[in-house]
């Protein structure tokens, strides 16, 4: 399911290009994709997300935090994380999120320990 609404958020809004080189094998079924939205502290509720992503006016992104218990960012057919960042501004009324294409293996992305899930062990 994670890889399916991964792919699905990069199939409905990323250009053409990330369609291209990424959504292949995904959907050949030969690589996974992932979706970080969950963080320690927040669990589930966006509100109290932390991870902010700021534009750096060159056609780049910083992403900033941590994220948890997400769903196939470390086997061997890993591709990408689609993760959820507060893009608003820090003294905005409201937080406004995206989703962010990030590459298994980008600068900066490290992926930790693998929980010890019962799911895994069925």
């Amino acid at each position: 399911m994670v890889n399916a609404v991964s792919g699905l958020a990069l199939s409905r809004f990323g250009n053409a290009k990330l369609k291209e080189q990424w959504l292949l094998d995904v959907v050949a079924g030969c690589k996974f994709c992932s979706l970080a939205g969950t963080e320690q502290q927040a669990g589930s509720d966006t509100a109290g997300s932390k991870t902010c992503a700021r534009d750096l006016q060159d056609s780049s992104w910083s992403i900033h935090g941590e994220k948890a218990f997400i769903t196939n960012p470390g086997t061997d057919i890993s591709l990408f994380t689609m993760v959820m960042a507060i893009d608003s501004a820090t003294d905005a009324a409201k937080k406004s999120f995206s989703l962010f294409h990030v590459p298994i293996g980008t600068t900066g992305y490290e992926i930790g320990s693998s929980y010890r899930k019962m799911g895994w062990r069925s």
